[in-house]
């Protein structure tokens, strides 16, 4: 069962996903599809913007503890396939949602700028 905050990130998500214009949505109309109340949405965000921020965190930690996860002892080949697995699945998991952190809603929400560049070097450092 969903936590309240993890129902509001899911619909975030859900949209991000659809490729929807998310700097228009409220958050009356969050709260709709996620069930709640709008003063809920405010209990755990303390606006739009830090949601959205912190949707877009929550997407590359996830992919970041995919991509860092252990690879069981294996031989060479079998880590080397296991980690290939992942990134293909990231790959294709995260396409559109990466597209839209990286681009179009960096434009929209500039102030995010240096908090998912730093998430994102993270990512490149622990991956090298």
């Amino acid at each position: 069962m969903l936590t309240t905050k993890d129902k509001i990130l899911s619909v975030m998500i859900d949209h991000i996903k659809k490729e929807t214009d998310i700097k228009n949505m409220s958050l009356s109309q969050i709260a709709i599809e996620a069930e709640i109340g709008k003063s809920t949405v405010y209990e755990h965000f303390t606006s739009k913007e830090d949601l959205i921020l912190e949707t877009y965190m929550f997407l590359l930690k996830h992919y970041e503890k995919i991509l860092t996860s252990d690879i069981e002892k294996m031989d060479f080949k079998g880590a080397f396939i296991e980690q290939m697995s992942k990134i293909t699945f990231v790959m294709k998991d995260a396409k559109m949602i990466m597209n839209a952190i990286m681009n179009n809603h960096q434009q929209a929400f500039p102030s995010f700028s240096k908090e998912i560049d730093l998430c994102v070097k993270n990512i490149q450092h622990v991956m090298d």
